[in-house]
């Protein structure tokens, strides 16, 4: 119900002055984490930027937006421009590149970014990512095993458990495959 919440509480804020940037990006935290809105995702960061351009999070949620539209050579500029509002805030720069490297098919790149943001702090979609990352450079068996010890929200974890199920699929365990999408089911 956060988003909700956010939702809310940013609109609420919007109401009292439309020009609070911060409320924008709130509000582009809710399009990217919870409705997968991309458009609106970059429609609100582009508000909140405009407003004021020192918030490095509407950077990252625009090149999340971007990777999910196939936009992959809108990404890096965007991380750029984040890291160079806050140095200091390295996980989110590492875990949207890795991403749009293992998009771009550069495995071997992904695996190095994920990896390294998995050592900054470990999130269930940092593990998702590089479990696929895995999978694509040659180790399976890392991959299904990253895949079968992600613990997190319900969410992430019926889609560590789908993924996993397409790589069974993928080696022939159809068994195991059609047990673990049920599950997700």
């Amino acid at each position: 119900s956060w988003d909700e919440r956010a939702r809310e509480a940013a609109n609420r804020a919007l109401s009292l002055d439309g020009n609070l940037a911060e409320a924008h990006e709130a509000l582009a935290a809710v399009y990217r984490n919870s409705e997968f809105n991309w458009e609106q995702t970059i429609v609100e960061s582009d508000r909140a930027l405009l407003l004021n351009p020192n918030l490095e999070q509407p950077h990252y949620y625009r090149a999340s937006a971007f990777y999910h539209l196939g936009l992959l050579e809108l990404v890096d500029p965007e991380v750029n421009e984040g890291l160079r509002i806050n140095p200091l805030n390295k996980l989110e720069g590492l875990r949207v590149r890795g991403t749009s490297a293992l998009l771009r098919g550069l495995y071997s790149e992904a695996v190095g970014l994920l990896e390294e943001a998995r050592n900054v702090s470990s999130a269930p979609v940092t593990d998702w990512y590089l479990a696929q990352a895995y999978y694509y450079q040659g180790a399976q068996e890392r991959a299904e095993k990253i895949l079968t010890d992600l613990r997190g929200s319900a969410q992430a974890e019926q889609r560590a458990k789908a993924t996993l199920a397409s790589f069974l699929a993928a080696r022939h365990d159809k068994g195991q495959a059609e047990k673990l999408l049920e599950q997700v089911i």
